[in-house]
């Protein structure tokens, strides 16, 4: 599972007025939160997602960033404020909720810890998630000398690319 930009209809770049009014009605419910409730809504959202996602206060800011274009004209914004109003432009996707298919293997680059006569492999599959948007994933295993293949268990914690981009 991953975070991911909500839209409010399209990217800030292209909100018409519109869309800018529906962005900004989301701003003006942060804003109207005190400092008090506004920090207990933040903690409540960590406790929610933090254990799912990597660099999650990070993410927030970024998204915060990415909507200043849709923004009204304002004060700033206090940490907790720009922090929660990052959180309401995101929303999780699970990318292989639908299916995994089309496995790809190749031979891993460390073989450290491979079953004796046997390979340690990396394999890629495409995975298909909500609205049947299609990603890659990767899986690590092993195939053993007698042809069993093991698969590890996935990563506790995913990244999408275009983060690992930045």
């Amino acid at each position: 599972m991953i975070v991911r930009p909500f839209k409010p209809a399209t990217e800030p770049r292209d909100l018409n007025p519109t869309d800018k009014t529906r962005a900004n009605h989301i701003v003006e419910r942060v804003l109207a939160l005190d400092a008090k409730a506004a920090a207990a809504q933040l903690v409540d959202v960590l406790e929610n997602f933090e254990g799912r996602h990597r660099n999650l206060l990070a993410t927030f800011e970024l998204r915060a960033n990415d909507m200043e274009q849709a923004l009204a004209a304002h004060g700033s914004f206090s940490e907790i404020q720009r922090q929660l109003i990052g959180a309401y432009f995101l929303n999780e996707y699970s990318f292989e909720a639908s299916a995994l298919f089309n496995p790809s293997i190749v031979s891993h680059p460390d073989q450290s810890g491979a079953p004796a006569g046997g390979r340690r492999f990396i394999m890629s599959l495409r995975a298909v998630g909500e609205g049947h948007i299609s990603s890659l994933t990767f899986r690590s295993g092993s195939i053993a000398a007698d042809g069993s293949v093991a698969v590890d268990p996935a990563a506790r914690l995913a990244s999408p690319w275009a983060a690992l981009c930045r």
